[in-house]
């Protein structure tokens, strides 16, 4: 299989982020960071940070996603994983 083989819909990149950082929010209190370093400790309390002052999110948050979102992972079948800058895989 190669990578050009999986399609994934247009919006279904906007739409994993979207549920993967309202996932974060209902779930903030079970969080850890990803890592013992300065940085990812860093980007862990930026990130709780944020979910405190931003909330839930019901549309695509560009300005959000520039500041917490590390990558988007294609999976065979189309299924997708967010990794947040704070080493959090959703």
């Amino acid at each position: 299989m190669l990578c050009t083989d999986i399609q994934v819909p247009v919006k279904a990149p906007e739409a994993a982020f979207i549920a993967a950082w309202n996932t974060l929010v209902r779930e903030k209190a079970k969080i850890r960071a990803g890592g013992d370093s300065a940085l990812a400790k860093y980007r862990a309390s930026e990130l709780m940070g944020l979910l405190e002052s931003t909330g839930e999110i019901h549309a695509f948050d560009y300005a959000l996603s520039v500041r917490v979102l590390d990558c988007i992972e294609v999976w065979p079948g189309g299924k997708l994983t967010v990794s947040f800058l704070a080493g959090i895989r959703i």
